[in-house]
């Protein structure tokens, strides 16, 4: 029985095919090497404003872009 024909590459085939499988493991590693983003915690800020007299309290929730004084 003969022998199956040989595939024959030019130089120039073989350097682009190891080229392309060079560049196919380098973006293979970095994907899977990267970490997954955690996403963010929404935080929900709260004032709380009591009356010292009466005693009556009241709630706000912080939006975002609202203004914060220092006191």
């Amino acid at each position: 029985m003969p022998a199956p024909p040989r595939l024959q590459l030019d130089p120039f085939t073989l350097i682009l095919l190891a080229l392309i499988l060079v560049s196919l493991v380098q973006l293979a590693i970095t994907y899977f090497s990267r970490r997954r983003e955690q996403p963010e915690p929404q935080y929900v800020y709260r004032k709380l404003i009591v009356c010292t007299s009466t005693g009556e309290q009241r709630v706000e929730n912080f939006e975002a872009g609202d203004f914060v004084g220092k006191v």
